[in-house]
């Protein structure tokens, strides 16, 4: 990408070089278009909501956020 970029003439500064995250998506073991999609997805709300991926039984406490009227 960076060599396309070259050929192109666009030069990227360091910070903008430092802002690339490559490969993207999680590791879901999905070959097909469709399942690539959602590796990506699933790392993008990853990273959204501030979490590491992993698995949910390995969670302490609950899995969501308690809001009031829960206990109703």
């Amino acid at each position: 990408m960076l060599d396309d970029f070259h050929e192109e003439g666009r030069e990227l500064t360091k910070s903008e070089i430092d802002s690339i995250y490559t490969p993207v998506g999680l590791d879901l073991g999905g070959e097909t278009t469709f399942q690539v999609a959602h590796s990506i997805i699933s790392e993008v709300l990853v990273v959204h909501n501030d979490r590491v991926p992993g698995h949910l039984k390995e969670r302490n406490g609950p899995i969501h956020k308690r809001t009031s009227g829960d206990d109703e």
